[in-house]
């Protein structure tokens, strides 16, 4: 995809497109903003051409290549996200991957469901990023736990409505995630929950999501006592005291330079956790990450990154293990 993106002053914080690393054009400050990670900012200004904003009209611009600190620019900031306003983020590596599972009916919404060679009577929830259900990425992740003895289900949690196309235009996507809102899916997970204990007789549940799956992960780690572990990657909901009281251990993992929840939120995450939790959790940050680490990039060709990807994973199923056994 390529693109530019801009913003109106007017308009109050923008709405960040930092994390697609191949868009062509975007604004950005012509000097790190307050929060944003320095390794960020000059990857983004070695890699993209930066337009800087020169005054109050935001139709004032001017454009450099990787060194916009030459220009005089009106400072903007990046957006936190979370489930009222989160951020538009790049599809990544896709993977070539050759599904272990199968697609079912799970009453009104189809599922991608893969089961372990051994009988079990424990399953884990995959929850979609704005990509959609049928990302091989997502399922990826689906049969490697799987193959360490979950019955997994990556349900469509968008309700047949198409997820998000990387190459349409983004300042339509506030519009398109209103119609799904991470929080109302709630109908969608009790019919996967029926299947797993009436069809596959299963007793421990676990819930992991990416992304939007995260944002829904906080969600039922909240509001579902009888889903025993959670393991949100990059995913947060926030502002509200009642996100806070956990009602099963969560894992929230989170990359350093992810430009879509910037360092400071995820401290504020930790503290709130460690004042209203009640249940075991643990937050991790992973060094020069950024947003989608975990299942959007192949480690053969992120050769720096792979140690990190690795361990973020071995957390995943450690975690699983641990509450869900």
């Amino acid at each position: 995809m390529s693109g530019t993106a801009g913003v109106n002053p007017a308009d109050g914080p923008p709405w960040c497109m930092a994390c697609i690393p191949n868009v062509t054009q975007l604004c950005l400050s012509p000097s790190p903003s307050p929060g944003m990670h320095p390794d960020l900012y000059t990857h983004l200004t070695s890699r993209c051409t930066v337009t800087i904003l020169i005054g109050s009209n935001s139709g004032q611009r001017d454009t450099a290549r990787s060194n916009p600190r030459e220009h005089t620019g009106l400072c903007t900031s990046f957006v936190m996200a979370n489930e009222a306003r989160p951020c538009p983020c790049d599809i990544g590596d896709k993977f070539e991957h050759e599904e272990q599972g199968k697609v079912i009916q799970i009453e009104h919404i189809k599922a991608y469901v893969c089961k372990p060679h051994s009988s079990t009577d424990k399953a884990v929830i995959v929850v979609q990023d704005i990509f959609g259900w049928e990302l091989p990425n997502t399922r990826f992740i689906a049969d490697l736990l799987s193959a360490h003895g979950y019955i997994t289900v990556c349900p469509d949690l968008f309700r047949g409505q198409e997820p998000w196309n990387p190459n349409s235009d983004w300042s339509v996507f506030p519009e398109w995630l209103k119609s799904r809102p991470a929080t109302k899916v709630d109908k969608e997970v009790d019919v996967v929950l029926k299947y797993l204990r009436e069809q596959c007789h299963v007793k421990k549940i676990g819930v992991i999501g990416f992304c939007w799956g995260g944002v829904v992960t906080h969600h039922l780690m909240l509001t579902y006592p009888d889903i025993k572990a959670g393991v949100s990657f990059y995913g947060i909901m926030r502002d509200a005291e009642d996100h806070y009281n956990l009602q099963n251990p969560t894992l929230f993992i989170f990359g350093e330079i992810d430009s879509v929840i910037p360092l400071d939120q995820v401290n504020v995450l930790k503290e709130k956790l460690k004042e209203h939790a009640k249940f075991d959790y643990e937050v991790k940050v992973f060094p020069k990450q950024t947003h989608g680490f975990v299942h959007r990039k192949k480690e053969e060709i992120n050769p720096e990154d792979k140690p990190y990807i690795e361990e973020a994973r071995k957390d995943m199923i450690e975690w699983l293990h641990k509450y869900i056994n």
